[in-house]
């Protein structure tokens, strides 16, 4: 029997992961704007939850899709509707490639965005939005790997732990640190030596807000001064997730 469409069932956890899911698939259409399928996928997971039936075709989970929408009272569901069924009329066309896969990965793309931002549309709390386990620079590193960790990640800021306190190190500090001296001998030193230098030289670092969890989002950005926010344990010795201003758009 198909459940009543509903969002009942959604608690925060819930809600989280399916924004996760919808969140990590973007990033592959990113990579590839020509493959919508991890778009898809996701969305079709969310609509099988709430109508506990499985396999029904991407256009059956539409009315307890558009639920959250309505829900989330954000005024997307007029969006929402006709995106929607753009996006059903191009999963079916035989066609997937070139500008009509770019197509079709934009639209599908639009579409996790309203789905996202209905979910957490009744969640403030910045434990809801961080990414969790976030990639660190560690002091025995040489500074080559922690540039190359910057580039590969497309980070502009990058948590450090120097004495017990956690800090940004920032794109910005490390290029201008690397390239007002001898770069291959400074890319050689590992993050604590250059820190030791003397002032003129020191890599500078950023101060962090740190917070907890359940610390509201409208908090964390009013006091964060545009900077990424670091979630601690309690005794803020141990860094739990990262929450940029991106992240909570």
């Amino acid at each position: 029997m198909v459940k009543a469409e509903g969002t009942n069932n959604l608690t925060d956890e819930v809600r989280i992961h399916f924004r996760d899911e919808l969140r990590d698939a973007r990033a592959v259409a990113l990579r590839n704007v020509e493959d919508c399928t991890q778009i898809v996928v996701a969305i079709e997971r969310l609509g099988q939850f709430l109508r506990e039936e499985q396999s029904a075709g991407l256009g059956k989970y539409k009315g307890a899709l558009n639920r959250i929408v309505r829900d989330g009272g954000r005024d997307l569901d007029d969006e929402f509707s006709p995106l929607f069924d753009t996006v059903c009329k191009g999963r079916n066309a035989a066609v997937h490639e070139g500008v009509f896969a770019r197509t079709l990965t934009a639209n599908t793309t639009g579409l996790a965005i309203i789905l996202e931002d209905a979910l957490m549309a009744k969640v403030d709390l910045v434990g809801a939005f961080m990414v969790r386990n976030p990639v660190c620079g560690l002091g025995w590193q040489p500074l080559s790997l922690v540039r190359h960790t910057l580039l590969t990640n497309s980070f502009s800021y990058l948590p450090v732990n120097t004495d017990g306190h956690w800090c940004l190190l920032s794109d910005f500090s490390l290029a201008r640190y690397l390239r007002e001296g001898e770069m291959r001998a400074r890319l050689q030193e590992t993050l604590d030596r250059a820190l030791e230098h003397a002032i003129d030289k020191r890599i500078q670092l950023h101060e962090a807000l740190l917070c907890k969890q359940n610390v509201p989002v409208t908090e964390a950005l009013r006091e964060c001064k545009g900077l990424p926010v670091l979630v601690t344990t309690d005794d803020y010795a141990h860094l739990l997730g990262i929450a940029t201003p991106f992240d909570l758009l």
